[in-house]
């Protein structure tokens, strides 16, 4: 965490997840902005900086062409995704 300002402050996050169609775990690093609006803390924006795409829902490139070259994303903007999603958590 890096505080910006008094009431402002930057955290990073790195999260590890699965689909729940698929065995492989994820990894994921996150950016987050957080503000104290009068002794409550909300976050105002949150993305993706590095590791696999998808969890947010983001297009990602098709598999290969025969040639071996990658796709092109589709362009198209595709509805907001929710998965069904389990926490767990250590002490």
């Amino acid at each position: 965490m890096r505080w910006v300002e008094r009431n402002h402050a930057d955290v990073s996050l790195h999260v590890s997840w699965l689909r729940t169609a698929e065995a492989d775990v994820q990894d994921t690093q996150l950016s987050q902005r957080w503000h104290d609006d009068e002794g409550k803390w909300l976050m105002t924006s949150e993305e993706r900086v590095a590791g696999a795409v998808g969890l947010f829902n983001e297009p990602a490139a098709q598999g290969p062409k025969g040639d071996g070259e990658q796709s092109a994303p589709d362009p198209a903007p595709k509805r907001p995704s929710y998965f069904r999603t389990r926490v767990i958590a250590g002490d």
